[in-house]
């Protein structure tokens, strides 16, 4: 009866679908069993009976509203050479370091680097382009791990290649000050809450070769072949989706060797939130905005 019940209900949407296209078919399938719809054929031959035609409309309206406002997909996420990091030693005796580890009552090599804050102290370091933006992981956090459709998996690849992992549970705080203090937490202890079991952010002992042993990852760049960003939302969860997490620059050669595929999802240079934002509603609008 199960069986029967779920290829029933495939099978009128397909009717529905036929005669009214503004409905998408993802706002029930992503949360359907996979099945083998052994009744297809049965079903298809009952497709010229107005009756059944007439069965399958008003069990979609029925059903449409209560399965879409439960329909979700599953995305996993890495922001990759993400600008996160605490201030690094040999910029430790710089006076705007010690100043802002003064007023916030911490040590200088416990705090994060902020370009806003330590824009004179990193004028000579490596890579400074890269470097010193967590504000773009705090909006790239608010805006994946709070939409109520889109689960994400999400991982945190630094740019100096530590690998945290962000349980999609955590409710990202919306307050940058706060979002600092966490990370500064994260860096001190190795995890959030330091005494947990199961934290809610944690850095890993994993490399990022580990991670992707077992995703396949895409990776977002102007230099990849054209997509719409729907696509990024039907790829599976074997699939890895790699943004940028930092501002200027371009990825290290070594990531483009580890992704699997390469695509762009616009004409235009776009920002990490704006990328995200894309990417967001696109899988929103394919399940049918509940």
């Amino acid at each position: 009866m199960k069986h029967f019940l779920q290829n029933f209900l495939l099978y009128s949407i397909g009717i529905f679908n036929e005669f009214f296209l503004e409905y998408s078919t993802a706002s029930i399938t992503y949360f359907l069993p996979n099945s083998t719809f052994p009744l297809f054929t049965s079903w298809m031959a009952m497709s010229k009976s107005s009756y059944m035609r007439n069965f399958a409309f008003t069990a979609i309206n029925n059903l449409f509203y209560m399965l879409r406002i439960k329909a979700f997909m599953l995305l996993n996420v890495i922001l990759l050479e993400s600008a996160l990091e605490t201030v690094p030693d040999e910029i430790l005796d710089h006076p705007s370091v010690k100043n802002n580890a003064k007023r916030r009552r911490k040590e200088p090599k416990s705090t994060i680097l902020d370009v806003s804050i330590h824009y004179h102290a990193m004028r000579n370091l490596k890579e400074k382009e890269k470097r010193g933006r967590p504000d773009i992981i705090h909006s790239a956090m608010v805006l994946l791990l709070t939409d109520p459709v889109v689960k994400v998996n999400l991982y945190i690849h630094t740019i100096n290649s530590l690998l945290i992992k962000v349980n999609s549970d955590i409710r990202p705080p919306k307050n940058y000050e706060r979002f600092i203090g966490l990370m500064e937490q994260l860096f001190e202890y190795g995890k959030v809450p330091p005494e947990s079991d199961t934290p809610l952010i944690e850095i890993t002992k994993c490399t990022l070769d580990d991670l992707l042993s077992k995703y396949k990852m895409v990776l977002l760049t102007e230099k990849g072949e054209r997509k719409t960003p729907d696509y990024l939302c039907n790829l599976g969860e074997e699939w890895i989706i790699g943004l940028g997490g930092f501002p200027h620059g371009d990825f290290n050669e070594q990531i483009y060797k580890k992704a699997s595929e390469r695509i762009s999802i616009s004409d235009h240079v776009l920002e990490t939130q704006g990328v995200i934002c894309r990417i967001m509603g696109s899988c929103n609008q394919l399940v049918g905005w509940p």
